[in-house]
């Protein structure tokens, strides 16, 4: 289901499309295309196997930046290759690396790729086009005006999405991205595909030629670690082993709850997850990561996304507003780091890097200064026990942690208190051990 609204009339995002297919008459990926430069590997980097959290923000950023994604505690973020979408706020690298290294990072930065639409706002769309002139253009999406169905297997489509270095990919590469999330693969379900190309078979079979080629490009580039999440489509995996085997996890919109708030009905759940979970065992790294979205705001049916997902099933969740428009902290499931809490002392202030976090001075007299914060998600205690040392205590779903600190008020100092992880839910360490028992790549 597609989402987002960048330039005034248009919209952005992915929906499930509705019934498509491919043929011999239009001719699938014929080679991929020269291998671009080879761009510079991230300086620092989280690895994918502890990857526990996501965002997923198309429009909206706060100040044109991706400061906010930057200071967050999420471990990926998916985000649009541009501030607006538009060719004249294309992402540097260096904003790229700098939410990638933000003060709680380092995170992953994936980029937005939308490959069964055209879309009237971006850097490739000329003036004067209009359906069939390009020939690829097939007709605008009614629901989402300003986009337009195209043959994702046409070459002079596929040479706007890759190939050389003005191309879509191309961009996205050269910014530094860590991965790309590929949107509207669903096209192939669309009648035109099927009817131009023969058969449903052959419209399956040209969106994966499409996908691997794009992941085998980008890969050329900048190395096995790149990675690639298509966005829905997941029972292509029923009869293309080779399409798990060259991703590395999908995205999947609406298991639990489409927008807003409607829950799925029991069939189209279990027949979702019963493909998504062919990828988290699969892929170049020996793993997958299913990074689940649900468009929902009521806190009762976000516990039951985040449970699911977590306690049952290996996914990632995230449930946000169906426009992507703002980074969602769901209360109760904020993305705390590892179950650790950062507490920076300075100048007799006191500063806990949680967002939602507000610590209060209870008393004024700075020998006996005492300070606690009780959010919903923890309690922190910072207290002087003598001249220049503070007792920092923090406590979260019943776990404590306790560190002494050294320093003078006129000093600053940060200190990490680690949690029991076990009983911090969310609990990562199974998880990641069991990533990390997959991994034959890595």
């Amino acid at each position: 289901m597609r989402k987002s609204l960048f330039p005034p009339s248009v919209i952005l995002l992915a929906v499930p499309l509705l019934l498509v297919p491919f043929s011999t008459a239009a001719p699938a990926i014929q080679g991929i295309p020269e291998t671009p430069v080879r761009h510079t590997a991230p300086a620092q980097e989280r690895d994918w196997a502890d990857i526990e959290t996501w965002t997923y923000q198309l429009q909206g950023y706060s100040g044109n930046s991706l400061d906010e994604i930057g200071s967050s505690h999420f471990d990926l973020a998916v985000v649009d290759y541009s501030a607006d979408g538009t060719g004249a706020t294309e992402w540097t690298a260096a904003e790229v690396h700098s939410a990638r290294t933000g003060p709680n990072g380092p995170r992953r930065m994936v980029a937005y790729l939308s490959i069964g639409e055209a879309e009237d706002y971006r850097f490739y769309w000329e003036p004067w086009w209009q359906v069939g002139d390009p020939e690829f253009i097939v007709s605008e999406n009614p629901q989402w005006p300003g986009n337009y169905k195209v043959k994702y297997w046409d070459s002079e489509w596929q040479a706007i999405l890759f190939g050389s270095p003005d191309a879509y990919l191309d961009r996205i590469l050269a910014q530094d991205f860590d991965g790309i999330y590929l949107d509207l693969v669903d096209s192939y379900l669309e009648s035109y595909a099927r009817q131009e190309l023969g058969s449903k078979a052959a419209a399956r079979q040209a969106m994966v030629d499409l996908v691997l080629a794009l992941a085998d490009y980008a890969r050329a580039a900048k190395g096995d670690d790149f990675a690639i999440f298509p966005q829905n489509a997941e029972e292509i995996a029923e009869d293309h082993p080779e399409y798990v085997a060259g991703v590395n996890g999908i995205g999947k919109e609406e298991t639990y709850f489409e927008a807003t708030n409607q829950r799925t009905s029991n069939n189209d759940r279990f027949w979702t997850e019963e493909n998504l979970d062919r990828y988290l065992t699969a892929g170049p790294w020996g793993f997958g990561l299913v990074l689940e979205v649900d468009y929902a705001n009521q806190n009762s049916k976000i516990d039951e996304t985040y449970d699911i997902c977590m306690n049952y099933k290996d996914y990632i969740p995230y449930c946000t507003r169906v426009d992507l428009d703002r980074m969602t902290v769901n209360d109760g499931h904020e993305p705390w780091s590892d179950g650790r809490i950062t507490c920076t002392v300075m100048r007799g202030s006191f500063l806990v890097n949680n967002a939602d976090l507000e610590i209060e001075r209870q008393s004024p007299s700075p020998a006996a200064l005492q300070t606690a914060v009780t959010p919903a998600s923890g309690t922190h205690e910072f207290r002087m026990v003598a001249e220049g040392q503070w007792l920092v205590t923090a406590s979260k779903s019943g776990d404590v942690a306790t560190a002494m600190v050294d320093l003078e008020l006129s000093e600053h100092e940060s200190v990490v208190l680690d949690l029991d992880a076990e009983s911090s839910p969310p609990s990562p360490s199974s998880r990641r051990e069991r990533r990390r028992a997959l991994c034959t790549t890595r």
